[in-house]
């Protein structure tokens, strides 16, 4: 009795095999009429298509590469005679990560000025100049996308001037 089963079961697995052996008759020379209508050309064209896809997904869509952050130009000017200490924004090392950080001149000579690429998620550019004991003239100017959006001027012993410029969000 224990034999009945799996021979019931091999009935189904040997209808099933022919069946399929039949199907893939069938596909089989459809496939092989087709192949003797257009030939290797077809065969070859669609393999060609597929690597010009392929290499152009390579190139071109890198697919682990970050896109560059959105930055804008900001440039800092500070003009004066003699030396001043000037701190400014510069939140953007080697143009790939984003750093917050703050560039110092201690003593810088005068007329000075520097750019920086700024992220609006790094809060407003900002330049500082500080006058020494000796006091003296110096002003600050800072310029978004080339227009000038601050001046300020220091003066006297420590005298301490500071513009600051808000930095616009992308442009849709």
């Amino acid at each position: 009795m224990t034999t009945t089963a799996p021979e019931r079961a091999t009935d189904q697995d040997a209808g099933t095999e022919a069946a399929a052996e039949a199907v893939d008759e069938v596909l089989s020379s459809r496939w092989k009429a087709r192949l003797s209508k257009w030939g290797v050309p077809a065969l070859l064209a669609v393999a060609g298509v597929a690597l010009i896809v392929g290499g152009l997904a390579l190139t071109w869509g890198g697919g682990d590469q970050k896109p560059a952050p959105y930055t804008v130009l900001v440039a800092y000017q500070v003009t004066g005679d003699g030396t001043a200490n000037i701190t400014y924004l510069d939140n953007l090392k080697d143009g790939q990560e984003q750093n917050t950080s703050y560039g110092h001149r201690r003593k810088a000579h005068l007329p000075w000025h520097a750019s920086a690429h700024v992220t609006p998620d790094s809060g407003p550019a900002t330049v500082t100049v500080q006058l020494g004991a000796g006091g003296g003239h110096a002003s600050c100017r800072i310029t978004v996308r080339g227009r000038e959006v601050q001046m300020a001027t220091a003066s006297r012993a420590y005298g301490r001037a500071v513009c600051t410029a808000d930095i616009p969000p992308r442009q849709k």
